[in-house]
């Protein structure tokens, strides 16, 4: 009996403890369920949609351009120094393209420029050789409106140019806040008029620089003439904004709002057929979504060009533009102090390829060269004149140059 009862009082218990743990399991599997399912709707409907992925992005890099203007608006006093090189690849068995890629490929323009971009003061030097020698060295001073010029290397004296266009322009005083509303405005229509749009979204792999990155590829494509609805679209929201348009006019002088109207007209009233599709590239993140590409390629009359800009790090943009025979490339790199720009063109029949370096320092003023002997470009006395022809006939770069110049018009007189 004693027994019995025991038994009875265990399943008592027992009975009340799952009645206890079903009060408390069931109402957290409940909760977790929510959470699941939010969390898949969230994902699904913010994190998984091409258009809120878009959006995010567009804003990070409002953010961060505002950042830049912040962290740089008290930076109006600086100087750049580069050193740009050209380097042609032509047909060699062509004697006159040879010859002018060999002129080419032995020049060197070496800069130096000092700005005070909120006086309006700049000293530049621009010094270009050939084969190493000193060929052009000129000299470059604005201040107030004024230009002087001087050719370092050819006359001792400051040649002042008239610049009448100037002479009764009121200086306009740009403030960052304008330019920063105004870059705002375009990234905020931008972001409006894709959030209309409908967006897709695939996985994919893209290579850049010979690196393979898993991607997603957020993609639209428009037909005929949607792609002037899209751009009208921007348009119209950026002429309603009147922050912008105020920005606008007080930093470039002039009022856009009639331009963009007439663009606008222009636009509703142009035929196209073909294809756009612009594709954004993330990587393939659920938290952090980071852009690494854009492409958007034209198809018009069966005539494809595409436009592709590649960011696969912070301190580095490749911007190429591709057609059925041609090819353009832009490459640049920076970092706090130094800016790398590497352009090539491409096509059948050879490539250009220009490579410029610069490096940006801040300095405490311009220096101001000597102007007491400067004279009006227009009081040039013959003597002068004289002075500047016979240095130049000594030039040992004009010299060789010349000579190259010779030889391709005796290939023309063969022909």
């Amino acid at each position: 009996m004693e027994e019995l009862l025991k038994n009875d009082k265990e399943e008592i218990f027992i009975e009340k403890d799952k009645h206890k743990f079903i009060k408390i399991f069931i109402p957290l599997l409940l909760i977790l369920g929510i959470i699941g399912g939010g969390g898949y709707y969230y994902y699904t409907n913010y994190w998984n949609n091409p258009n809120y992925i878009i959006s995010t992005i567009l804003k990070a890099e409002k953010k961060a351009l505002n950042k830049d203007f912040e962290n740089n608006s008290e930076k109006n006093k600086f100087k750049i120094s580069g050193l740009t090189t050209i380097n042609i690849d032509f047909d060699k068995t062509d004697n006159n393209l040879k010859a002018i890629s060999d002129l080419i490929n032995n020049l060197t323009i070496q800069s130096i420029g000092e700005f005070d971009t909120k006086l309006d003061i700049y000293n530049i030097n621009l010094n270009t050789k050939y084969e190493d020698k000193e060929f052009i060295n000129l000299n470059t001073y604005i201040e107030e409106n004024n230009i002087y010029l001087k050719l370092n290397n050819l006359l001792d004296k400051y040649l002042k140019v008239d610049n009448d266009e100037t002479k009764n322009v009121t200086k306009k005083n740009v403030k960052i806040t304008d330019i920063k509303n105004i870059i705002n405005a375009i990234i905020d229509s931008l972001d409006k008029t894709i959030n209309k749009q409908n967006f897709n979204r695939e996985k994919d792999k893209i290579t850049i620089e010979k690196q393979e990155y898993d991607v997603y590829n957020n993609y639209l494509v428009l037909k005929d003439n949607e792609i002037n609805i899209f751009i009208i679209s921007i348009l119209n929201d950026l002429k309603d904004n009147q922050e912008f348009l105020d920005s606008y006019k007080k930093t470039f002088g002039s009022d856009i709002k009639e331009e963009i109207n007439n663009l606008i007209n222009q636009l509703q009233q142009e035929k196209i057929i073909g294809t756009y599709k612009f594709s954004f590239y993330t990587t393939d993140s659920l938290l952090n979504s980071k852009l690494i590409s854009i492409q958007i390629d034209e198809n018009i009359e069966n005539e494809k060009t595409s436009l592709i800009i590649n960011m696969p790090k912070n301190d580095e943009i490749n911007i190429e533009i591709v057609s059925f025979d041609s090819k353009a490339s832009l490459k640049v790199k920076k970092n706090s102090s130094t800016v790398i720009f590497e352009m090539l063109i491409e096509n059948n029949e050879g490539k250009i390829k220009l490579t410029s370096n610069f490096n940006f320092e801040e300095i405490s003023s311009v220096s101001k060269p000597d102007l007491t002997n400067a004279i009006n470009i227009q009081e040039l006395k013959e003597q002068d004149a004289k002075e500047i022809e016979e240095k130049i006939a000594n030039n040992e770069a004009y010299l060789s140059i010349l000579k190259v110049i010779e030889s391709l018009s005796k290939n023309e007189n063969n022909i």
